[in-house]
Protein backbone atom coordinates (compact mmCIF):
# COMPACT_ATOMS: atom_id res chain seq x y z
CA UNK A 1 0.00 0.00 0.00
CA UNK A 2 2.85 2.04 0.88
CA UNK A 3 4.64 1.78 -2.50
CA UNK A 4 1.53 2.34 -4.35
CA UNK A 5 0.79 5.34 -2.51
CA UNK A 6 4.05 6.61 -3.62
CA UNK A 7 3.81 5.79 -7.01
CA UNK A 8 0.40 7.46 -7.32
CA UNK A 9 1.99 10.65 -5.19
CA UNK A 10 5.05 10.67 -7.66
CA UNK A 11 2.58 10.97 -10.75
CA UNK A 12 0.45 13.15 -9.38
CA UNK A 13 3.57 15.84 -9.15
CA UNK A 14 5.14 14.97 -12.00
CA UNK A 15 1.45 15.51 -13.28
CA UNK A 16 0.96 19.19 -12.14
CA UNK A 17 4.71 20.30 -12.84
CA UNK A 18 3.94 19.10 -16.53
CA UNK A 19 0.34 20.76 -16.03
CA UNK A 20 2.23 23.99 -15.16
CA UNK A 21 4.76 24.13 -17.23
CA UNK A 22 2.24 23.92 -20.00
CA UNK A 23 0.27 26.38 -18.82
CA UNK A 24 3.48 28.60 -18.16
CA UNK A 25 3.74 28.68 -22.06
CA UNK A 26 0.13 29.52 -22.21
CA UNK A 27 1.03 33.37 -20.58
CA UNK A 28 0.88 32.36 -17.10
CA UNK A 29 2.85 34.57 -14.72
CA UNK A 30 2.49 32.37 -11.73
CA UNK A 31 5.53 29.65 -10.77
CA UNK A 32 6.10 25.98 -9.97
CA UNK A 33 8.57 23.88 -8.52
CA UNK A 34 9.30 21.13 -6.26
CA UNK A 35 10.18 21.08 -2.93
CA UNK A 36 11.44 18.10 -0.77
CA UNK A 37 7.82 16.07 -2.52
CA UNK A 38 6.08 19.01 -1.86
CA UNK A 39 4.87 20.98 -4.96
CA UNK A 40 4.43 24.74 -4.74
CA UNK A 41 2.32 26.64 -7.06
CA UNK A 42 2.77 30.39 -6.70
CA UNK A 43 0.23 32.42 -8.06
CA UNK A 44 0.42 36.26 -9.73
CA UNK A 45 -2.14 38.82 -7.33
CA UNK A 46 -4.61 38.57 -10.66
CA UNK A 47 -6.48 35.82 -11.75
CA UNK A 48 -5.88 34.18 -15.28
CA UNK A 49 -8.92 34.38 -16.61
CA UNK A 50 -10.12 37.33 -14.73
CA UNK A 51 -13.61 38.42 -13.57
CA UNK A 52 -16.13 35.29 -13.77
CA UNK A 53 -19.88 36.27 -13.53
CA UNK A 54 -22.50 33.08 -12.26
CA UNK A 55 -25.82 33.29 -14.45
CA UNK A 56 -28.33 32.23 -11.49
CA UNK A 57 -31.79 30.76 -11.88
CA UNK A 58 -33.55 30.26 -8.95
CA UNK A 59 -34.43 26.43 -9.06
CA UNK A 60 -36.01 25.34 -6.20
CA UNK A 61 -36.99 26.73 -2.59
CA UNK A 62 -38.02 24.54 0.30
CA UNK A 63 -39.51 26.48 3.77
CA UNK A 64 -42.95 26.76 4.82
CA UNK A 65 -43.38 28.14 8.13
CA UNK A 66 -47.22 26.78 8.22
CA UNK A 67 -45.89 22.82 7.84
CA UNK A 68 -43.28 21.40 10.60
CA UNK A 69 -41.77 18.65 7.60
CA UNK A 70 -40.87 22.19 5.99
CA UNK A 71 -40.31 24.30 8.70
CA UNK A 72 -36.55 25.64 10.11
CA UNK A 73 -36.23 27.29 12.88
CA UNK A 74 -32.20 28.03 12.80
CA UNK A 75 -30.62 26.15 9.64
CA UNK A 76 -26.85 25.86 10.51
CA UNK A 77 -25.72 23.81 7.14
CA UNK A 78 -26.86 21.64 4.09
CA UNK A 79 -25.52 18.73 2.52
CA UNK A 80 -26.01 16.15 -0.17
CA UNK A 81 -25.91 12.55 -0.68
CA UNK A 82 -25.22 10.52 -3.85
CA UNK A 83 -28.93 10.94 -5.25
CA UNK A 84 -28.47 14.61 -4.91
CA UNK A 85 -31.25 13.79 -1.56
CA UNK A 86 -30.82 17.31 0.22
CA UNK A 87 -30.31 17.39 4.18
CA UNK A 88 -30.92 20.43 5.89
CA UNK A 89 -29.67 20.28 9.24
CA UNK A 90 -31.76 22.59 11.43
CA UNK A 91 -30.31 23.08 15.14
CA UNK A 92 -33.22 25.01 16.21
CA UNK A 93 -35.61 21.84 16.09
CA UNK A 94 -32.80 19.68 17.23
CA UNK A 95 -32.83 17.34 13.74
CA UNK A 96 -32.27 16.92 10.24
CA UNK A 97 -34.74 17.35 7.64
CA UNK A 98 -34.28 15.01 4.08
CA UNK A 99 -35.76 15.72 0.98
CA UNK A 100 -35.42 14.78 -2.02
CA UNK A 101 -33.82 16.58 -5.09
CA UNK A 102 -37.14 18.15 -6.14
CA UNK A 103 -37.74 19.15 -2.66
CA UNK A 104 -39.93 16.80 -1.49
CA UNK A 105 -39.77 15.72 2.22
CA UNK A 106 -38.69 12.26 3.08
CA UNK A 107 -38.01 11.89 6.81
CA UNK A 108 -36.56 13.24 9.77
CA UNK A 109 -33.38 12.32 11.35
CA UNK A 110 -33.54 12.89 15.71
CA UNK A 111 -35.26 14.92 18.34
CA UNK A 112 -34.24 16.97 21.44
CA UNK A 113 -32.76 14.43 24.15
CA UNK A 114 -29.33 13.07 24.79
CA UNK A 115 -29.39 9.92 24.51
CA UNK A 116 -28.84 7.60 20.91
CA UNK A 117 -30.58 9.43 18.19
CA UNK A 118 -31.26 12.81 19.70
CA UNK A 119 -29.03 15.75 19.49
CA UNK A 120 -28.51 18.01 22.52
CA UNK A 121 -25.97 20.97 20.79
CA UNK A 122 -26.26 19.70 16.83
CA UNK A 123 -23.97 21.53 14.49
CA UNK A 124 -22.72 20.12 11.45
CA UNK A 125 -23.17 16.95 8.98
CA UNK A 126 -21.31 14.75 6.62
CA UNK A 127 -22.40 11.78 4.35
CA UNK A 128 -19.97 9.47 3.09
CA UNK A 129 -19.79 7.26 0.57
CA UNK A 130 -22.18 5.05 1.44
CA UNK A 131 -24.96 7.83 1.97
CA UNK A 132 -24.10 7.08 6.28
CA UNK A 133 -25.02 10.58 8.10
CA UNK A 134 -21.63 11.17 10.79
CA UNK A 135 -23.90 14.20 12.81
CA UNK A 136 -21.37 16.52 14.58
CA UNK A 137 -22.37 17.68 18.20
CA UNK A 138 -19.95 19.23 21.06
CA UNK A 139 -17.23 16.04 21.46
CA UNK A 140 -19.27 13.83 19.92
CA UNK A 141 -20.60 12.31 16.44
CA UNK A 142 -23.67 10.06 15.99
CA UNK A 143 -23.70 7.89 12.75
CA UNK A 144 -27.13 7.10 11.00
CA UNK A 145 -27.27 4.67 8.15
CA UNK A 146 -28.94 5.64 4.93
CA UNK A 147 -32.54 5.02 5.90
CA UNK A 148 -31.71 7.53 8.76
CA UNK A 149 -31.55 4.44 11.28
CA UNK A 150 -28.99 5.17 14.28
CA UNK A 151 -25.76 3.00 14.38
CA UNK A 152 -23.57 4.46 17.16
CA UNK A 153 -21.83 7.50 18.66
CA UNK A 154 -17.90 8.25 18.14
CA UNK A 155 -16.90 10.09 21.33
CA UNK A 156 -14.21 12.54 21.04
CA UNK A 157 -11.76 14.16 23.03
CA UNK A 158 -11.45 17.51 21.04
CA UNK A 159 -14.01 20.10 20.05
CA UNK A 160 -14.02 19.30 15.94
CA UNK A 161 -14.87 22.21 14.12
CA UNK A 162 -15.16 20.97 10.43
CA UNK A 163 -14.84 17.34 9.70
CA UNK A 164 -14.71 14.86 6.64
CA UNK A 165 -14.36 10.97 6.28
CA UNK A 166 -12.04 9.43 4.12
CA UNK A 167 -12.72 5.74 2.03
CA UNK A 168 -11.60 4.10 5.11
CA UNK A 169 -13.61 5.40 7.68
CA UNK A 170 -11.06 7.62 9.11
CA UNK A 171 -12.01 11.58 10.17
CA UNK A 172 -9.85 14.39 9.40
CA UNK A 173 -11.20 18.07 10.70
CA UNK A 174 -10.00 21.55 11.61
CA UNK A 175 -10.01 21.05 15.72
CA UNK A 176 -9.61 23.19 19.21
CA UNK A 177 -6.95 21.37 21.04
CA UNK A 178 -6.25 24.52 23.68
CA UNK A 179 -9.19 27.26 23.33
CA UNK A 180 -7.84 29.13 26.44
CA UNK A 181 -5.16 31.51 26.88
CA UNK A 182 -2.74 30.21 24.11
CA UNK A 183 -4.72 28.36 21.54
CA UNK A 184 -3.67 25.31 19.50
CA UNK A 185 -5.87 25.07 16.34
CA UNK A 186 -4.79 21.79 14.36
CA UNK A 187 -5.55 19.79 11.66
CA UNK A 188 -5.69 16.15 12.76
CA UNK A 189 -6.56 12.50 11.31
CA UNK A 190 -8.60 10.53 14.10
CA UNK A 191 -9.41 6.49 13.55
CA UNK A 192 -13.18 5.41 13.43
CA UNK A 193 -13.29 5.18 17.29
CA UNK A 194 -12.47 9.19 17.29
CA UNK A 195 -8.89 8.76 18.29
CA UNK A 196 -6.41 10.99 17.30
CA UNK A 197 -3.70 9.48 15.57
CA UNK A 198 -1.62 12.40 13.61
CA UNK A 199 -1.52 16.10 13.90
CA UNK A 200 -0.59 16.92 10.44
CA UNK A 201 -0.47 20.96 11.15
CA UNK A 202 -0.73 23.02 14.22
CA UNK A 203 -1.09 26.66 14.53
CA UNK A 204 -0.39 28.76 17.80
CA UNK A 205 -2.92 31.64 18.79
CA UNK A 206 -4.29 34.02 20.87
CA UNK A 207 -7.21 31.87 22.64
CA UNK A 208 -10.19 32.68 24.72
CA UNK A 209 -9.53 35.03 27.42
CA UNK A 210 -10.98 35.28 31.37
CA UNK A 211 -11.96 37.97 32.72
CA UNK A 212 -12.52 38.76 36.46
CA UNK A 213 -14.20 42.26 37.61
CA UNK A 214 -15.18 43.23 41.11
CA UNK A 215 -18.75 41.06 40.92
CA UNK A 216 -18.54 38.07 37.84
CA UNK A 217 -15.72 36.55 35.73
CA UNK A 218 -16.06 36.57 32.07
CA UNK A 219 -14.86 34.96 28.73
CA UNK A 220 -14.25 36.81 26.32
CA UNK A 221 -13.19 35.48 22.62
CA UNK A 222 -11.07 37.68 20.75
CA UNK A 223 -12.76 36.34 17.23
CA UNK A 224 -13.36 39.04 15.01
CA UNK A 225 -13.88 40.20 11.44
CA UNK A 226 -9.60 40.02 10.89
CA UNK A 227 -8.91 37.68 13.00
CA UNK A 228 -7.18 34.49 11.50
CA UNK A 229 -8.98 31.35 10.91
CA UNK A 230 -7.83 27.84 10.47
CA UNK A 231 -9.76 26.42 7.86
CA UNK A 232 -10.75 22.46 6.17
CA UNK A 233 -12.54 21.06 3.43
CA UNK A 234 -12.80 18.27 1.57
CA UNK A 235 -11.88 18.13 -2.49
CA UNK A 236 -12.48 14.53 -3.21
CA UNK A 237 -13.18 11.38 -0.86
CA UNK A 238 -9.05 11.10 -0.34
CA UNK A 239 -7.95 14.75 -0.58
CA UNK A 240 -8.56 17.58 1.48
CA UNK A 241 -7.54 21.01 1.79
CA UNK A 242 -6.63 23.73 4.35
CA UNK A 243 -5.08 27.11 4.94
CA UNK A 244 -4.66 29.30 8.07
CA UNK A 245 -5.87 32.63 6.40
CA UNK A 246 -2.98 35.11 8.42
CA UNK A 247 -1.05 34.57 5.52
CA UNK A 248 -2.50 32.94 1.52
CA UNK A 249 -1.56 29.61 1.61
CA UNK A 250 -3.42 26.29 1.13
CA UNK A 251 -2.41 22.73 1.86
CA UNK A 252 -3.64 19.50 -0.50
CA UNK A 253 -2.88 16.62 1.72
CA UNK A 254 -3.81 12.89 0.99
CA UNK A 255 -5.11 10.36 3.35
CA UNK A 256 -1.81 9.40 5.02
CA UNK A 257 -1.41 12.98 5.90
CA UNK A 258 1.03 14.27 3.52
CA UNK A 259 0.77 17.45 1.97
CA UNK A 260 1.70 16.87 -2.06
CA UNK A 261 0.40 20.59 -3.00
CA UNK A 262 1.22 24.17 -1.74
CA UNK A 263 -0.58 26.84 -3.35
CA UNK A 264 0.72 30.82 -3.24
CA UNK A 265 -1.31 33.56 -4.24
CA UNK A 266 0.95 36.66 -4.20
CA UNK A 267 -1.50 39.26 -1.48
CA UNK A 268 -0.97 41.95 -0.81
CA UNK A 269 -1.65 42.28 3.20
CA UNK A 270 -3.81 44.76 4.11
CA UNK A 271 -3.02 46.66 7.17
CA UNK A 272 -5.79 46.62 10.18
CA UNK A 273 -6.29 50.86 10.61
CA UNK A 274 -7.20 52.19 13.69
CA UNK A 275 -10.33 53.18 12.43
CA UNK A 276 -11.28 49.95 11.60
CA UNK A 277 -10.14 48.81 15.33
CA UNK A 278 -12.52 51.17 17.02
CA UNK A 279 -15.16 49.88 14.80
CA UNK A 280 -14.70 46.63 15.94
CA UNK A 281 -14.37 47.34 19.32
CA UNK A 282 -17.42 49.10 19.00
CA UNK A 283 -19.33 46.58 17.83
CA UNK A 284 -18.26 44.49 20.77
CA UNK A 285 -19.06 46.53 23.41
CA UNK A 286 -22.69 47.01 22.12
CA UNK A 287 -23.27 43.07 21.87
CA UNK A 288 -21.62 42.99 25.57
CA UNK A 289 -24.44 45.72 26.77
CA UNK A 290 -27.27 43.89 24.59
CA UNK A 291 -26.31 41.57 27.46
CA UNK A 292 -26.24 43.99 30.42
CA UNK A 293 -22.41 42.93 30.59
CA UNK A 294 -19.78 45.42 31.43
CA UNK A 295 -16.18 45.46 30.68
CA UNK A 296 -13.48 48.11 30.49
CA UNK A 297 -12.86 49.41 26.89
CA UNK A 298 -9.29 48.89 27.91
CA UNK A 299 -10.03 45.02 28.63
CA UNK A 300 -12.48 44.39 25.45
CA UNK A 301 -9.59 45.64 23.49
CA UNK A 302 -7.30 43.51 25.11
CA UNK A 303 -8.92 40.33 24.63
CA UNK A 304 -9.87 40.99 21.09
CA UNK A 305 -5.85 40.89 20.02
CA UNK A 306 -5.36 42.82 16.46
CA UNK A 307 -2.88 41.99 14.46
CA UNK A 308 -0.92 44.20 12.56
CA UNK A 309 -2.49 42.66 8.59
CA UNK A 310 -5.83 41.83 8.12
CA UNK A 311 -6.99 37.79 7.50
CA UNK A 312 -6.89 37.20 4.15
CA UNK A 313 -9.93 35.14 3.76
CA UNK A 314 -12.52 33.09 5.90
CA UNK A 315 -14.15 30.21 4.16
CA UNK A 316 -12.75 27.72 1.71
CA UNK A 317 -15.29 25.60 -0.52
CA UNK A 318 -14.65 23.34 -3.34
CA UNK A 319 -17.08 21.79 -6.13
CA UNK A 320 -17.15 18.46 -7.79
CA UNK A 321 -15.26 19.53 -10.70
CA UNK A 322 -12.39 20.01 -8.41
CA UNK A 323 -11.95 23.92 -8.25
CA UNK A 324 -11.32 25.69 -5.07
CA UNK A 325 -13.50 28.63 -3.89
CA UNK A 326 -11.23 31.06 -1.39
CA UNK A 327 -13.57 33.58 0.13
CA UNK A 328 -11.85 36.59 0.63
CA UNK A 329 -12.19 38.59 4.09
CA UNK A 330 -14.76 41.53 3.92
CA UNK A 331 -13.53 45.09 5.29
CA UNK A 332 -15.47 46.35 8.21
CA UNK A 333 -16.01 49.36 6.08
CA UNK A 334 -18.16 47.48 3.33
CA UNK A 335 -21.65 47.82 3.52
CA UNK A 336 -23.06 45.49 0.58
CA UNK A 337 -23.51 42.00 0.98
CA UNK A 338 -21.63 40.86 -1.98
CA UNK A 339 -18.92 38.05 -1.56
CA UNK A 340 -15.40 37.69 -3.51
CA UNK A 341 -13.92 34.28 -4.41
CA UNK A 342 -10.52 33.25 -5.70
CA UNK A 343 -11.27 30.42 -7.70
CA UNK A 344 -8.32 28.12 -8.38
CA UNK A 345 -8.21 24.54 -10.03
CA UNK A 346 -7.02 21.34 -9.03
CA UNK A 347 -3.56 22.17 -9.81
CA UNK A 348 -3.33 25.43 -7.95
CA UNK A 349 -3.85 27.85 -10.39
CA UNK A 350 -5.56 31.34 -9.85
CA UNK A 351 -8.28 30.85 -12.32
CA UNK A 352 -10.66 33.44 -11.73
CA UNK A 353 -12.50 36.24 -8.93
CA UNK A 354 -16.21 35.38 -8.10
CA UNK A 355 -18.80 37.82 -6.70
CA UNK A 356 -21.89 36.87 -5.06
CA UNK A 357 -24.58 38.59 -3.20
CA UNK A 358 -24.54 35.66 -0.82
CA UNK A 359 -22.15 33.18 0.40
CA UNK A 360 -23.20 29.57 -0.59
CA UNK A 361 -23.27 26.42 1.32
CA UNK A 362 -22.89 23.94 -1.31
CA UNK A 363 -21.54 24.36 -5.04
CA UNK A 364 -22.45 21.37 -7.05
CA UNK A 365 -23.50 19.62 -10.23
CA UNK A 366 -23.53 23.07 -11.44
CA UNK A 367 -25.59 24.27 -8.50
CA UNK A 368 -25.75 26.81 -5.81
CA UNK A 369 -27.12 25.99 -2.41
CA UNK A 370 -27.89 28.83 0.00
CA UNK A 371 -29.85 29.16 3.09
CA UNK A 372 -31.72 32.09 2.64
CA UNK A 373 -33.41 33.74 5.91
CA UNK A 374 -36.37 36.73 5.55
CA UNK A 375 -35.24 39.82 7.13
CA UNK A 376 -38.62 41.11 7.37
CA UNK A 377 -40.50 37.62 8.13
CA UNK A 378 -37.41 35.89 9.80
CA UNK A 379 -38.94 32.79 7.53
CA UNK A 380 -35.88 30.49 6.55
CA UNK A 381 -35.81 28.78 3.16
CA UNK A 382 -33.59 26.49 1.33
CA UNK A 383 -32.78 28.06 -1.96
CA UNK A 384 -31.38 26.41 -5.02
CA UNK A 385 -29.83 28.35 -7.54
CA UNK A 386 -28.49 26.52 -11.52
CA UNK A 387 -25.43 27.91 -12.83
CA UNK A 388 -26.56 28.21 -16.44
CA UNK A 389 -23.01 29.01 -17.89
CA UNK A 390 -21.67 26.22 -15.49
CA UNK A 391 -20.42 24.30 -18.61
CA UNK A 392 -18.27 27.25 -19.74
CA UNK A 393 -16.21 27.48 -16.71
CA UNK A 394 -12.81 26.26 -17.25
CA UNK A 395 -10.75 24.07 -15.00
CA UNK A 396 -7.38 24.76 -16.59
CA UNK A 397 -5.59 26.96 -18.48
CA UNK A 398 -5.60 25.76 -22.87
Amino acid sequence: KLQDLFVFTLIFLILILFNACSQQKSGWQGTAEEVDGVMIVTNPIDPFYGELTFELEEDLSIGNEQDDKYLFYRARSIALDSDVNIYVVDSGNYRIQKFNRQGKYIYTVGRKGQGPGEFSRLYDLYIDSQNFLYVREYRRLQVFNESGKFVKVIPLNVNLVDFAVDTEGNLFGNADLQPIDNAVRAIIKLNSKGEIVQDIAKYFDLGIKIIVTADRTFTLSPNHTYTPSLCFTQMERDVFVFGYSSGYILNLFDKNGKIFLKIIKDELLQPISQKEKEIIIGKALKSLARGNIKIPRKKVKEALHFRKYRSCFEKIITDDSQRIYVQKVKSVFDEDDDYTFDVFNRDGLFLYQLSLSFSPELIQNGFLYDIFTSQDSGEVKIIRYKIKNWDQIKTGIN
